[in-house]
């Protein structure tokens, strides 16, 4: 619509740097993410592979901890990917339907119901990313553990150097991270508040 006093004005205004954000979530921040976390992927694969024999060292739990929150890592880097572009869809749609749109409370029906379901995923992607931080922080506390012991495992296992000098790489990714998620809380407000003002439009 093209008239200054537009109702769906302000909900463009608010979607476009959204969109803008989660774009560069998409192909700026998982790429460097990836390549951060190379060798902590490349580490997970051989400590499965020794745990027990790494186990009778460290302990089993230092070992059971950094498997489960390094395949969480690696894993959730997967599903980041698939639910971003899923929001950018949801996005576009929205974004068009307000473009195409003649009558605000004809579309907002339609709109609110698409909004709902961008804000469950948006939902989605700020726990992942809550909960990847975290799983982070569990990793960084047990490579201390391994660190202790790193001059016997080194005897054994020599690529054991690589887990424990990870922590200055997962520090660099807390904090790209922590960035994210102050910014993604303000987005779950705002778009919180954009449904109920869609859903305004259809009462008026």
């Amino acid at each position: 619509m093209a008239q200054t006093n537009d109702p769906l004005a302000p909900i463009t205004e608010k979607l476009e740097p959204l969109q803008t954000r989660l774009t560069d979530y998409l192909k700026v921040l998982l790429k460097k993410l990836n390549s951060l976390l190379a060798p902590l992927k490349t580490v997970v694969k051989e400590l499965v592979g020794a745990a027990k024999q790494i186990a009778v060292t460290v302990g089993k739990a230092a070992v059971d901890a950094v498997i489960q929150s390094g395949e969480y890592v690696v894993e959730a880097l997967d599903f980041l990917r698939t639910d971003l572009k899923q929001a950018l869809k949801f996005l576009r749609k929205m974004l068009d339907m307000i473009r195409k749109a003649t009558d605000p409370s004809r579309i907002a029906g339609a709109l609110k119901s698409l909004m709902l379901k961008f804000l469950n995923l948006l939902r989605k992607i700020f726990s992942t990313i809550v909960a990847f931080v975290a799983h982070l922080d569990v990793i960084g506390k047990m490579v201390a553990v391994f660190n202790t012991f790193k001059a016997v495992l080194q005897v054994a296992f020599r690529w054991i150097a690589k887990l424990t000098g990870i922590n200055a790489v997962v520090k660099k990714v807390q904090t790209l991270l922590k960035k994210v998620v102050k910014e993604m809380k303000k987005d779950v407000k705002e778009v919180t508040r954009m449904v109920k003002d869609v859903a305004r439009l259809k009462a008026a």
